[in-house]
């Protein structure tokens, strides 16, 4: 009988681009880890071979024979006898060629990849949280940590952003590695595998989206037969019972090898973190219902329900910014009320959300063919300092937009942006030429013109070779 999460209630829109990549560097570091490990055991096992071979011409009368030294640490008892001469004569030429090999295997132990690139308490050495981050014991630890990282940080990053989720997935992990240690800072045990930050990553999928359902499958073999169900729990149940579980292990199986400490300290510094980001505001905001079905369903009552959603649009205030968010949920392509909400949410204080808000209002109204609302928006946006935040595409997009409209002050205000804000893209000595062109043609700025076209000989020498001035 198995149950395993197979999903979430939540829909990606867009593709989790760090999350498929963090799964694509551990499945590569764990194929060439794996291929190492396995040389260094066979290296390993003909060194021990080699010493059983001296080994055995001694221990046959004695209470060190290998039937009953089984384990590593019974294994290691008959070691010691031997070096203290108990077992080979300490001056005979056999003991001289086992304690060679032996050094030779303690040699070889203590430079596996485990104990050279995981994280050891004892050898505490920073960088190597960072590595140890992406080593996994075996298949089964690689793809159960995987399946927890795409189910849970797949959602995290399309809701806050790649590189807020990358710089959260590190964070997890060091605090992961950090508490770990302050468990036991003497522990020659090597540390491995992604889950401590991947328990920072459910930590914060708890608090982010308590209300969302976890799918499982339910699957049994009886008789000769494969019985299998779907089920869902909501996050609020099945994550803290789930950290509960690793409380009791911890208690209960601190040698079971697992490292229950890195687990139990990354879900709560996970937890921590987005309780503190959400209360600054520097994260946008969450979904008030958990799984999108149910919001979308939710959302589009509410609407249907509005007496009048022009008006709300219009003059919306911040007792309005729910309603706003419902409505562009529901109506992604209305760019008026996208509008609106980046209005609220620059009134509000939260300036990083309004700029995503306003992109997306402007992209819309450039993709509609809304002249009028993209003139809008960018005036919007002009009047509180924010066409900073404006996307390339909206630049260049808008820069067209208001040469069609004969706005030349600023089209070329755009094309300066563009310029200084993006110093190596592929279409920046366009966009000088372009400038020049305005300054000379349309604005009569010789000055500025002049300006614009030595700069483009400057930085693109090589661009204007053969041609003639």
């Amino acid at each position: 009988m198995f149950i395993i999460p197979i999903g979430t209630g939540k829909r990606l829109t867009v593709w989790p681009v760090i999350t498929i990549g963090l799964i694509a560097v551990n499945l590569f570091v764990f194929l060439i880890s794996s291929h190492m490990l396995r040389r260094q055991f066979k290296q390993i096992e003909l060194l021990r071979q080699r010493m059983w071979e001296i080994e055995k011409q001694y221990v046959v009368d004695t209470p060190y024979n290998r039937s009953q030294f089984k384990t590593l640490e019974e294994i290691e008892l008959r070691d010691q006898a031997i070096l203290k001469g108990e077992i080979i004569p300490g001056g005979s030429a056999d003991f001289q060629i086992w304690n060679g090999l032996y050094q030779e295997f303690k040699y070889r132990i203590d430079h596996f990849i485990f104990r050279q690139w995981g994280f050891i308490p004892a050898r505490f050495n920073f960088l190597r949280i960072f590595s140890s981050i992406f080593l996994h014991g075996g298949w089964m630890h690689l793809l159960g940590n995987m399946l927890f990282l795409w189910l849970a940080g797949s959602v995290l990053e399309q809701e806050i952003g790649w590189r807020k989720f990358l710089s959260l997935y590190f964070i997890f992990g060091i605090a992961a590695a950090l508490f770990y240690y302050s468990l036991d800072p003497g522990s020659q045990a090597p540390c491995i595998g992604a889950s401590g930050a991947i328990a920072g990553v459910m930590g914060a999928f708890l608090i982010r989206f308590y209300k969302t359902k976890i799918v499982f499958l339910f699957f049994m073999l009886l008789f000769f037969r494969i019985f299998t169900r779907k089920f869902k729990v909501a996050a609020y149940v099945c994550l803290p019972l789930w950290f509960l579980d690793q409380l009791v292990s911890a208690k209960l199986g601190p040698d079971a090898g697992v490292a229950f400490g890195a687990h139990i300290g990354g879900f709560a510094v996970g937890a921590c973190i987005i309780i503190i980001l959400q209360s600054a505001e520097w994260l946008p905001p969450a979904n008030p219902e958990g799984d999108d079905e149910d919001f979308m369903e939710t959302s589009l009552k509410n609407v249907q329900s509005f007496k009048d959603k022009e008006e709300i649009i219009r003059h919306a205030t911040k007792n309005d910014l729910q309603a706003l968010l419902t409505i562009v949920r529901v109506e992604p392509e209305n760019s008026s009320a996208m509008m609106s909400l980046a209005r609220i949410q620059f009134e509000s204080g939260a300036v990083n959300d309004s700029c995503v808000s306003y992109n997306r209002a402007l992209d819309t109204a450039l993709s509609s063919q809304d002249p009028e609302n993209a003139t809008l928006i960018y005036t919007a946006m002009r009047r509180r300092e924010l066409i900073k935040s404006l996307t390339r595409e909206n630049i260049l997009r808008l820069e067209k937009h208001f040469e069609t409209l004969q706005e030349f002050e600023d089209a070329v205000r755009l094309t300066l942006l563009f310029i200084f804000k993006f110093p190596h893209d592929r279409e920046r000595p366009k966009m000088i030429y372009k400038a020049y062109q305005i300054y000379k043609t349309h604005l009569q700025d010789i000055n500025r013109a002049r300006k614009a076209a030595q700069m483009l000989k400057r930085e693109y020498p090589h661009l204007l070779k053969g041609t003639s001035s």
